[in-house]
């Protein structure tokens, strides 16, 4: 069970009733015992359509031989190969941001790990209700061309007096104009993304339809492991023992009495324009894209609880987790299983108060927090 919990995968014998006698697949060599121990494990559990024992085929051993009928349908094959849709991230309207954080009823406490929450609540409440869809008038990969053509094998298809000529012909035009109109689109958006100074990156990213995966990692002994339950260990342990400190260092003398300066707002401005945007968020779900739309009165809410947690000379809980999301970007996926030493990259998910909060004490308060 923790294989299959781990795998996300299904036990094929037990979806069909079966007879006893057809269930076992191991005898003892006293033929006392008798248990069901060669089992059919499927990632798809509705692509089997039948698990049984062959008992008129013997083969000499002690085990029987396990049949199962599978229907496999190539397109889906082909589906776990390319990227799905890309998240559309939301944009924010400030003037509608200001009149949600003005009405809403700001609360603190005293814990700073429950003010912390109490302050999220707030800023996922004002996000939701400036929210605006993200969806652009992007331009399609398929021209106008193509999609006649497509609507055209549409009422061919619907038509039953159709021959297979006609079905063969219009199968065939679809294929060469979407084919076409593909690569034109290909061919034009680095041209159109570099005149607009966009990033090339992004726009090489978009354009690629396929995906890798890391399919195997090797161990600390050399040997290759497939599972994705043994990399994300090897993964763990690679990066545990990478930022874990072996150097002993002097500790930081006390500070004095002098009061720590206050945290302004523009300094908060300041450290959210600095941060990258279209970022993944944190465990909090605040993302950078919100916060650089941030109104007056969420920066206000913000710079009030800065100073809050720098007087108290402590951090909520929330800011010392952290989310490690593996990327795998070296070598190319024939090449995967001689380069499998090498471990991906490694990009960390937090919350927004590391992330936007650290640099404005770090910053502002170098010298008050050395002493």
């Amino acid at each position: 069970m923790d294989l299959l919990e781990a795998c996300n995968l299904f036990h094929g014998n037990s979806f069909f009733v079966k007879n006893v006698g057809r269930r076992w697949t191991w005898e003892s060599p006293n033929a006392a015992t008798r248990s069901e121990i060669d089992h059919v494990l499927t990632n798809r559990k509705w692509s089997l359509l039948d698990v049984s024992v062959v008992e008129a085929f013997r083969t000499g051993s002690d085990h029987r031989l396990v049949r199962a009928k599978i229907r496999l349908r190539a397109k889906l094959r082909r589906r776990d190969h390319f990227r799905p849709p890309p998240i559309r991230l939301p944009r924010y309207d400030t003037s509608a941001m200001e009149v949600a954080a003005v009405q809403y009823a700001w609360q603190e406490a005293q814990d700073l790990t429950h003010d912390y929450d109490l302050l999220v609540n707030g800023l996922l409440h004002c996000a939701t209700a400036s929210a605006v869809s993200g969806r652009a008038n992007s331009r399609s990969r398929i021209d106008g061309n193509a999609r006649t053509l497509l609507q055209q094998r549409a009422a061919v298809y619907r038509n039953s007096a159709s021959s297979l000529l006609e079905r063969a012909t219009i199968n065939k035009a679809c294929r060469i104009a979407v084919r076409e109109s593909i690569q034109r689109y290909k061919d034009t958006q680095p041209k159109e993304a570099a005149e607009a100074r966009a990033s090339l990156k992004r726009c090489r990213k978009d354009l690629n339809d396929s995906r890798s995966i890391i399919a195997v990692m090797r161990d600390a002994m050399g040997r290759p492991q497939t599972s994705r339950t043994k990399i994300e260990e090897i993964a763990v342990s690679y990066y545990t023992n990478l930022f874990r400190s072996t150097v002993s260092v002097s500790r930081i003398p006390t500070p004095t009495q002098e009061v720590a300066p206050r945290i302004e707002e523009w300094e908060v401005e300041r450290a959210i324009r600095q941060m990258k945007p279209r970022k993944a968020p944190g465990p909090d779900r605040i993302s950078a894209d919100f916060l650089k739309s941030a109104s007056h009165t969420i920066i206000k809410q913000l710079t009030k609880r800065f100073n809050k947690y720098l007087d108290a000379q402590r951090i909520p809980d929330q800011w010392k987790k952290s989310n490690t999301v593996l990327l795998f970007k070296k070598g190319e996926r024939r090449h995967r299983e001689r380069r499998s030493r090498r471990l991906p990259s490694a990009t960390t998910r937090t919350s927004f108060g590391r992330r936007y909060r650290f640099p404005v004490f770090l910053r502002q308060h170098k010298r008050w927090l050395r002493g």
